[in-house]
């Protein structure tokens, strides 16, 4: 029996295919590749030998929700990739259609461009807490004329038929109101004062929170009012990032984690800072390892102290130039989840690690290596 996974449909020498035969063939290759991306992106729940889970997600910066610019009160949904869930709708012969598929319950969002949303309504009351939802939108479409065979009179007729099975979201409707959603693409605002985010509506997945200031009207919104919750896939189970940092100023040289993860890190003291780490609203576990680097080698002693929690006030988190705090150089939202890594370098003197009285030298490059 054929719809399974790696099964190929069989075209014999001499046949005359059938139109199901084709759909069939191009059903069996969609549901491998989706398979196999859910395969590779799945997560486990618990230290134990649990089992990988099949959950909706997200890949890289697909659908997460940013400011658009400093003047503009609209929000932009990025463009990308996501599966979501749906064990309860794999249908056979869509539109009647033979061969016409779709049984594998992780089904593609897709989004080719940005889409801007907005304006964001007006908040004369108490501080409200919006949510950007969105749910695949599986059509029959591009209405086309084709021959189709009249098996009464034996004769080919010029009818408008549907050439396409698509799941794109780009040119679909989107829509901003306070109920329920309709549209793959729904901003829903919150209850003001509620201290609790618009209700997720069945069938949707919420892919941002976004913390609207009391007596709001049409003022700029900034990433610090942008709560990422997309659920970002741990490639075979593990997440995996470095980076090196100029010391004192905690300055980014260069970086290299997975797509979607991002990060911000700051001076708290003389030898101490923290960096705080976030990829949606997945759970990022990790442990530490402090590695010298740069033009001059300097051993040093990772003592983390990590911790998941949720930012309860926004975390300006700031450049450093000889100590003095200057223009800061990032928000984390209110809301927002994050794995947190206190740390202090120790520098070695030949014979045991000591806290430095000052910071290291301006410059000084060391990096993180967090597996």
């Amino acid at each position: 029996m054929a719809n399974r996974t790696f099964d190929r449909t069989v075209l014999n020498q001499r046949e005359r295919p059938l139109s199901s035969d084709l759909n069939q063939a191009q059903s069996e290759s969609d549901e491998t590749t989706r398979r196999i991306v859910d395969l590779l992106s799945r997560r486990r729940l618990a230290s134990a030998n649990s089992p990988n889970v099949l959950e909706s997600r997200f890949f890289a910066d697909g659908f997460k929700v940013n400011a658009t610019g400093p003047t503009s009160n609209n929000v932009v949904l990025r463009a990308g990739m996501g599966l979501q869930v749906n064990a309860g709708d794999v249908p056979l012969a869509i539109g009647g259609v033979l061969g016409v598929n779709d049984t594998y319950a992780a089904k593609p969002l897709i989004l080719d461009g940005d889409i801007t949303i907005g304006p964001v309504p007006a908040n004369p009351g108490a501080a409200r807490i919006d949510i950007v939802q969105v749910k695949y939108n599986r059509r029959l479409e591009d209405n086309t004329s084709r021959d189709v065979l009249d098996t009464g009179t034996g004769t080919f007729n010029p009818t408008l038929v549907n050439k396409t099975l698509a799941f794109i979201l780009d040119g679909t409707m989107t829509s901003i109101s306070a109920v329920a959603g309709t549209t793959a693409i729904h901003y829903k605002t919150g209850v003001s004062g509620s201290g609790l985010p618009a209700t997720t509506d069945v069938g949707y997945i919420k892919v941002a929170e976004i913390n609207i200031p009391a007596a709001y009207v049409a003022a700029a919104l900034d990433e610090s009012v942008m709560n990422d919750v997309r659920r970002l896939p741990p490639f075979a189970g593990e997440l995996r990032w470095n980076h090196p940092i100029a010391v004192a100023a905690p300055n980014l040289v260069s970086a290299s984690f997975p797509p979607g993860v991002e990060y911000a890190i700051r001076r708290t003291g003389a030898g101490l800072g923290t960096v705080y780490i976030w990829g949606g609203d997945s759970a990022i576990i990790g442990t530490g390892v402090a590695t010298a680097g740069g033009a001059t080698p300097i051993p040093f002693q990772w003592n983390p102290l990590p911790f998941g929690g949720t930012i309860a006030t926004a975390v300006g988190v700031q450049a450093e130039v000889n100590g003095a705090n200057v223009q800061r150089s990032r928000l984390i939202a209110v809301g927002q989840r994050v794995m947190r890594f206190d740390f202090n370098y120790f520098v070695w003197n030949g014979a045991a690690f000591l806290a430095p009285v000052v910071d290291i030298a301006i410059g000084t490059h060391f990096a993180f290596t967090f597996e």
